[in-house]
């Protein structure tokens, strides 16, 4: 599921059945979502992975997503908050 909030555009709730884990299927989906908002023009995708989720920041890792760094709120772990350019070609110069 994908939403754009007015200022980031956000990729929600990937998840792949556990047989099929470890065969890209995740991916693709990213990817997929990716080019659909290359098509509506959009430059950046943003999600949130909670902190015990570590196998799911590798996996956002691997596909070129970089964490972005939160503040705690009192004493709270804060989800982590991830990104990366839709296209490589966006990169900024």
């Amino acid at each position: 599921m994908m939403s754009h909030d007015g200022e980031r555009d956000w990729l929600h709730y990937v998840s792949v059945v556990e047989n099929a884990r470890g065969e890209e299927v995740g991916g693709v989906l990213v990817e997929r979502a990716c080019q659909w908002l290359r098509r509506q023009a959009m430059l950046y995708v943003t999600l949130m992975v909670r902190p015990e989720h570590q196998h799911s920041v590798s996996f956002y890792m691997r596909l070129g997503f970089a964490i972005e760094p939160r503040p705690m709120r009192r004493g709270q772990i804060p989800d982590i908050l991830m990104s990366r350019w839709v296209n490589a070609a966006d990169l900024p110069e």
